[in-house]
């Protein structure tokens, strides 16, 4: 009995499951610097607005040109080859068309914190994984 039991948790330990085991798929995340720069440490202030509800400072962030221009950096660059699937490449364009509204939203055009969550969400479309080949 005792012999089963330890035979039992080693088995546990290193993943056997009695039947064959399937290997884990690693998976990757999409980066390029103009990507990354929508969610980095110069968006801090935007980020922080946002999840403490502070639509005032979300529209301040969102109108300087410095966010403008991170917003043009990303619509116009295309999706790196080794991330460019049909679905993240329609992912990224919505996404920039989304950055865009919350551009214009930051100016006056629409609601900042709707512009936000779509922005957002749109962004976490674009980073989805990919499972690594």
């Amino acid at each position: 009995m005792k012999n089963t039991l330890c035979f039992v948790l080693l088995a546990m330990a290193v993943g056997c499951s009695g039947g064959g085991a399937t290997p884990q798929t690693e998976l990757k995340s999409p980066q390029w610097p103009e990507l990354d720069k929508l969610s980095s440490e110069d968006m801090r202030s935007m980020l922080m607005g946002a999840e403490m509800g502070d639509w005032n400072t979300v529209k301040r962030e969102v109108s300087k040109p410095e966010f403008k221009a991170t917003v043009d950096a990303f619509a116009s660059t295309d999706v790196p080859e080794e991330f460019a699937t049909d679905a993240r490449k329609q992912a990224k364009d919505d996404a920039a068309k989304k950055f865009q509204d919350l551009v214009a939203a930051g100016a006056g055009a629409g609601s900042i914190q709707d512009a936000y969550k779509a922005a957002q969400e749109s962004l976490a479309a674009v980073r989805q994984t990919d499972p690594v080949k």
